[in-house]
């Protein structure tokens, strides 16, 4: 397989999972008037879902000329490899994806750029540990998993990056529309981008900009990781709190969706907060619903 550096910058083609995927189709692909269509399979694995589009050109490489063919979303824990979600998804997608590898193949998928939740090394293979909130990182994910046996009957090549760096990139497209501006400031058209985003965890990502190629270069950081510190009395209670249960506080075990469930738990046990009936509706979850109802009714932590 090729290696593709594209991937982690904003290049013409597109600056996410999906422009990735397109700039790394080989070059003899790249015919305008190619008589067979090319797909492009792309996803973005987190810690609780799964979301994998399949995407189809007439043959362009024109990242404005693929049309989304087919979506769905998953849930992260119901597979234990990433390779059974890809074959799940594309027998979804109705591509044939042969039982025992060989002929049948009905769609060939010239490109697959997936975003993980981690560390990803060489744009081949997830190296970060596992951690028990995000269940992607014990799959170990590797792009050779994806280019041999069955799937390889129908993946040209592939590549994973991390999720955030994927975020980060699709950031230098996002449509003035899109944004609330929280203070106003005088926009640097070249100046660095940072992005921070919690969701299973916490993701952190920075871009800058290369004058010489002329497009932002992301770089992941894995920030949630870093040490929680408090700024407030209430906080170093709740630093505290963490501490003696974990062994440790990270930014991610308070700024995330298990962190809101935790943060729940420190005022119950310290504050007297009311016990939540939960049933089969995760603690975070409830949670969250509480906060956005009515966030003047509730104590949080800033």
């Amino acid at each position: 397989i090729r290696h593709c550096s594209c991937s982690l910058s904003s290049n013409p083609m597109g600056s996410s999972a999906e422009g990735s995927a397109a700039a790394c189709v080989p070059e003899e692909t790249r015919v305008s008037n190619a008589p067979h269509p090319v797909y492009l399979l792309v996803g973005d694995i987190g810690g609780t879902n799964a979301r994998l589009q399949l995407f189809v050109s007439s043959g362009s490489l024109d990242f404005s000329a693929f049309q989304l063919q087919f979506a769905h979303t998953y849930e992260s824990r119901a597979f234990d490899r990433l390779e059974d979600l890809v074959k799940t998804f594309l027998k979804a997608a109705g591509v044939c994806v042969p039982s025992g590898g060989g002929d049948g193949v009905s769609k060939q998928i010239a490109a697959c750029c997936l975003c993980m939740c981690g560390p990803v090394t060489d744009e081949t293979h997830m190296s970060g540990p596992v951690l028990p909130e995000q269940h992607p990182t014990t799959w170990k994910a590797h792009t050779d998993n994806l280019l041999t046996g069955e799937l390889g009957t129908v993946i040209r090549q592939a590549v994973l990056i991390n999720d955030f760096i994927g975020v980060g990139l699709g950031l230098t497209v996002v449509d003035d529309r899109h944004i609330v501006a929280l203070h106003e400031a005088p926009k640097q058209a070249h100046g660095p981008i940072a992005c921070v985003g919690a969701g299973t965890g916490l993701g952190e990502v920075f871009l800058t900009y290369d004058c010489g190629q002329g497009y932002h270069t992301a770089w992941p950081s894995e920030g949630g990781m870093s040490e929680f510190h408090a700024h407030t009395e209430e906080e170093w209670q709740l630093r505290q709190y963490l501490m003696r249960r974990d062994g440790h506080v990270t930014v991610e075990s308070v700024v995330s969706g298990p962190g809101l469930a935790n943060v729940y738990r420190f005022l119950q046990d310290t504050q007297g907060a009311p016990e939540l009936e939960t049933r089969d509706v995760p603690l975070e979850r409830i949670v969250g619903e509480l906060a956005l109802s009515d966030p003047h009714e509730h104590t949080h932590t800033h």
